[in-house]
């Protein structure tokens, strides 16, 4: 079923790998399963090859090199197409079904409310009818691995007909107190269409586990029917046979045997007892993190809120605070580890064709995805995107190998360079996507593989750094020692480049520069750090010559005539305004200012790439998509512009934003949440700097607030209140002892312990404060 209006209107849950989708209806309760595995395309798709079309080992690409160093860019662009990959078997991610439960009674019913509570990750449905009072009450948990429901009535009783619907047209069965599902792929548009081009043998399966306190159940065709009820308990677990392990992706096992152990393992608990190992885990990661801007009380539901803020501005606080933590909320609920992560859609889709795939677009978005995973403090959404990106390097050699002519591309247990392009899936594909204008993005795996340096930064976690992340990071930086060739004055530069997702085809464009430039230095930065630990032997010397040398040559940003930051070369060239070169004014991507965030390129009171960031963002616009608008609100915290932050936050709560707050691109994709929680966080805290920046951006229509378990790099929780406009209060607390340094508005802080004593403070003359903190002390400071 492709529900009209789910990306709207259901309330989502997820454990990272159960995703759920709660409509809340009050006679036909409508509940329908994502599992996040679950993907058509593959090996078994006829004519499967990775999606690699072209394996001369780089010959064409560097013949386009070759034609671009000649100036002959029209030539270069018209062979581009030579580097395409194909679609077959991309297959896309899969939706699951769905559980009707279709209740006896007709009668008419009042008071309904349907909520989605964010601190329990629950959603409740409840209503009057004939007086009596039911409640439903759902949540999927982390520590179980299971959905879990629980419907009851008070002083009534109830039954329903619950029947399960297949979106793969898997067998559905019932026996005594279960609902069992069981098929394989069949990537079908609809229920009763025929089987997809990218049917795939992987095995699928569900167990719905009903527990009546009372009454009387029966098992027939597929249905259970309870009758005379008076509170149910509803328990689901669902599997598959995917094993993220190259070239198989799957383990032979029974996934109806995975899921009916799942619920056998709890179906002894009461529905209380599964509820608090739930919140216990829930809460523990949700409730560290607490955000308010003094907003007003409300008995509106957030939709009824967004409709009046459209209409007369009202509420505008209350949607940005709930915003903040939805995006916590759908990240936490999608990422998990043990579980892949959050792709375009976090792990809820409906359809088995959905809009792009439902993939893992890295040419912006899977990054976006996780950006605020440490400054929004919840780092245990992270490991899956370690996980799932060390899973690429073996299908990215290959790529590698046979589309750029690095590394042999047979022996893929031998580190030799890897890479990956724009579209992703969890299948093994890396390879261009098939349309070059946006599928050809090597670059991609070089950005992702910066970005896992994060991980370290905020945790300190050296065990993940020296055993997953730099070796990730070094092969992608093998890879791109390879492919740098020499521009215009001695200049190293990447070709083929092509800005996403417009513009000239082109040779060391700024996007390609900025992302190959930042992963050198960041597989330097760990290489020293990993030597500190005494463990030499893990490092490639030569490897890191090599990339010093080589960054010292490929100066990746460059100022305009117009004085902008230039997102190609030849920028002067270009126009810069028209279609003639598929240059588009307001265009989404703002690809050429990743100096300024994610990376840290452009710092600095007075640095004049700032000043030219700022000429580029007031050129192209504030963002037409909202994760478009968030990555702005990102660049103008990074300006310390608080003026302009609020101006496209406002966009973005009038035009980026569904009833449900879902983001809508249209239609939703998650990383537009989750941009604007990344956001938020920024305008408060900075730490990319040898410091910690306090309230940089604050706009002036957030005069009051506080915020506190904001994460800095170095492990720091940072809390704050501010009044007026000013910091009135701060507290500190590290992770580890050592030496931090806080910067706000060039003052000095004044800080002190819990007992009242004050460390010494030095202020330097760039206005940073610097003390001593001891390890898990908490400090306050004004």
């Amino acid at each position: 079923m492709n529900y009209a209006g789910w990306e709207g209107e259901a309330m989502p849950l997820g454990n990272g790998k159960i995703g759920v989708k709660v409509f809340g209806n009050d006679r036909c309760e409508l509940l329908s399963f994502n599992e996040k595995t679950l993907w058509s395309g593959g090996k078994d798709v006829p004519g499967f090859n990775g999606g690699i079309s072209n394996p001369d080992r780089g010959k064409t690409m560097r013949e386009i090199q070759d034609l671009l160093a000649d100036e002959k860019v029209r030539k270069a662009e018209a062979r581009m197409s030579e580097l395409q990959g194909n679609q077959t078997g991309f297959g896309a991610y899969q939706a699951f079904g769905s559980l009707y439960l279709m209740f006896d009674s007709e009668e008419d019913t009042n008071k309904y409310i349907r909520d989605l509570d964010l601190d329990s990750a629950s959603a409740m449905v409840t209503y009057i009818q004939n007086g009596a009072s039911f409640t439903r009450h759902y949540f999927v948990s982390y520590p179980d691995n299971v959905f879990v429901g629980r419907i009851e009535a008070d002083g009534a009783s109830f039954g329903f007909d619950a029947y399960f619907i297949s979106e793969q047209r898997a067998v559905v069965t019932s026996e005594s107190d279960a609902i069992y599902i069981s098929g394989t792929v069949n990537a079908n548009d609809g229920v009763d269409s025929e089987p997809g081009n990218d049917k795939n043998s992987m095995k699928h399966a569900g167990c719905f586990k009903f527990i009546p306190l009372d009454g009387e159940m029966s098992a027939e065709d597929g249905h259970i029917k309870i009758k005379n009820c008076s509170s149910v308990t509803i328990i689901a677990s669902l599997a598959t046979d995917y094993k993220n392990e190259y070239p198989s992706y799957c383990d032979g096992s029974d996934p109806l045997k995975k899921a009916i152990s799942t619920v056998k393992a709890v179906e002894g608990k009461k529905f209380g007892e599964l509820y608090r190992t739930h919140i216990d885990d829930w809460r523990e990661i949700f409730r560290r993190v607490n955000f308010n801007l003094n907003e007003e009380e409300s008995e509106f539901p957030t939709d009824e809120m967004l409709i009046r803020f459209r209409k007369k501005g009202e509420f505008k606080r209350n949607l940005i605070t709930t915003l903040f933590q939805y995006g916590r909320y759908l990240l936490l609920s999608s990422s998990r580890e043990g579980s892949l992560p959050a792709n375009l859609q976090g792990i809820w889709n409906a359809k088995n064709n959905p809009p792009w795939e439902c993939d893992y677009h890295f040419n912006i978005n899977i990054q976006m995805n996780y950006w605020p995973t440490f400054t929004a403090n919840i780092p245990e959404a992270f490991p899956p995107l370690i996980e799932f990106v060390d899973s690429l390097r073996k299908p990215g050699r290959k790529v590698a190998a046979l589309t750029m002519g690095v590394g042999e591309g047979e022996d893929l247990e031998k580190p030799t360079g890897w890479v990956c392009n724009t579209m992703v899936n969890p299948l093994g594909v890396v390879a261009p996507g098939w349309s070059w204008r946006w599928g050809w993005a090597p670059v991609n795996g070089a950005w992702i593989s910066t970005q896992l340096m994060d991980y370290y930064d905020f945790t300190g976690d050296y065990k993940m750094l020296r055993e997953k992340i730099y070796p990730i990071m070094e092969e992608s930086a093998l890879l791109w020692s390879e492919l740098l060739v020499k521009g215009k004055e001695d200049r190293l530069v990447v070709s083929p480049c092509f800005s996403p997702e417009h513009g000239p085809v082109s040779s060391g464009g700024t996007y390609e520069q900025s992302i190959v430039f930042n992963l050198f230095k960041n597989v330097i930065r760990a290489a020293g750090i990993i030597k500190k630990h005494g463990n030499d032997a893990d490092i490639n010397d030569k490897l890191i010559d090599k990339i010093r040398r080589q960054s010292k040559l490929m100066s990746p940003y460059a100022l305009g005539a117009q004085g902008q930051i230039k997102e190609w070369e030849d920028e002067n060239v270009f126009s810069r305004h028209g279609k003639k070169e598929g240059v588009e004014k307001n265009h989404r991507h703002i690809s050429h200012l990743l100096g300024l965030f994610p990376f840290d390129d452009i710092t600095g009171e007075t640095h004049i790439l700032k000043r030219a960031a700022r000429v580029s963002l007031a050129e192209r616009g504030y963002g037409s998509t909202p994760w478009s608008m968030t990555h702005r609100m990102l660049c103008f915290a990074r300006l310390g512009d608080g003026k302009a932050f609020d101006s496209i936050t406002e966009k973005f709560l009038k035009k980026g934003i569904l009833p449900n707050l879902f983001s809508n691109h249209p239609p939703f994709q998650i990383d537009g949440n989750l941009g604007f929680t990344a956001a938020i966080c920024e305008m408060l805290l900075q730490s990319h700097e040898e410091f910690i920046r306090i309230l940089p951006a604050l706009p002036s229509t957030w005069p009051n607030g506080s915020v506190k378990g904001l994460l800095a790099r170095g492990g720091v929780e940072i809390g704050l209140k501010w009044k007026d406009g000013k910091l009135s209060e701060g507290s500190f607390r590290a992770s580890k002892s050592g030496t931090y340094s806080l910067f706000y508005d060039g003052k000095i802080i004044v800080i002190s312990d819990e007992e009242g004593f004050e460390p010494e403070v030095h202020f330097d003359e760039k206005g940073i404060s610097s003390f001593f903190a001891e390890k898990g002390k908490t400090y306050k400071f004004s």
